[in-house]
Formats: structure tokens, sequence, C-alpha cells
């Protein structure tokens, strides 16, 4: 009987801490974004907010075009978002109202793909943009803007 009371406490701790875990990446993110690079790469790391995130924005928005590249990818989550939603709505209203030649087939194809890992389309995806935009060169050039990391600086 008292097991059976344990039981959910438990699973409500192990959900707890696992949550903590996964959640633990996004806090050092926003901690070491008030702090220096000397600070960040010192032993131990800082476990509590600092008071250099405005100097670390500044450093940002100098050596990259950081309110363009957060426009653009505004831009294209916000359109492909927009155009997944009008395409699957379409195409499930066809799938549920119509009956048509190799409904089935079809319907058996569009659910193999979903199947498929998302990260499976990341290099043809990137092929794709290389064609179009020619990212690779704007990727490079950007790369170039970014220092090499020390721990002097």
């Amino acid at each position: 009987m008292k097991s059976d009371r344990l039981a959910p406490w438990a699973a409500y701790a192990v959900v707890g801490i696992g949550s903590l875990i996964m959640l633990a990446p996004f806090y050092f993110m926003f901690v070491f974004a008030t702090h220096s690079r000397t600070e960040i790469f010192s032993l131990p790391p800082p476990l509590w907010f600092g008071d250099d995130f405005l100097g670390n924005l500044k450093i940002l928005t100098e050596r990259l075009p950081f309110w363009r590249n957060l426009g653009w990818s505004l831009y294209v989550a916000i359109a492909s978002t927009g155009l997944t939603l009008l395409f699957c709505s379409m195409g499930g209203y066809a799938f549920a109202c119509f009956e048509f030649r190799y409904k089935n087939a079809l319907f058996t194809l569009v659910l193999a793909t979903m199947l498929l890992p998302s990260f499976m389309n990341m290099i043809p995806t990137f092929m794709i943009m290389d064609a179009l935009a020619g990212s690779t060169s704007r990727a490079r050039s950007t790369s170039r803007a970014l220092p090499a990391p020390s721990a002097s600086s």
C-alpha cells in the first residue's frame, strides 16, 4: 500500500531531475552571456549572472550584422511556417474530402516521408539554399569576422 503512494512521487522526481538536466544548457547560455570570455573559461565556471551583458552585446553587434541576421531568421521561420500550414492544410483537406485515383498510395508516400528524421533534410536543404542564394560565400565572409577563441581575451 505504501509503495502505491510512493510510485507517482518517484516518477515526478525522475521527470523533475530530467527536466533540470535538460534545461541546464539554456541556463548556462544566459549566465555565460553576462560574463567576459576569461570568466567563462575559468575553473570553476560561473554559476550566477555577471555584469558584462551590455559589453558582450556591443561586441556582437560590432563584429556581425546581428540585427539583419535576426531579421532574416525571423523571415525564414515565419515564411516556412506559413507555407507549411497552407500546403499541409490543403493536402489534408484533399485527402479527407476527395476520392481520386492512387489516393492510398499517395497518402502512404506522405506518411513515409513524415517518418524520415528531420536531420536527413539538412544537406539537401543546404544544397538548395546554396544554389539559390550563394549562402556559402556569405557564411565564409561572416565566419572571417569572428575572432578565434582564446583564454586571454
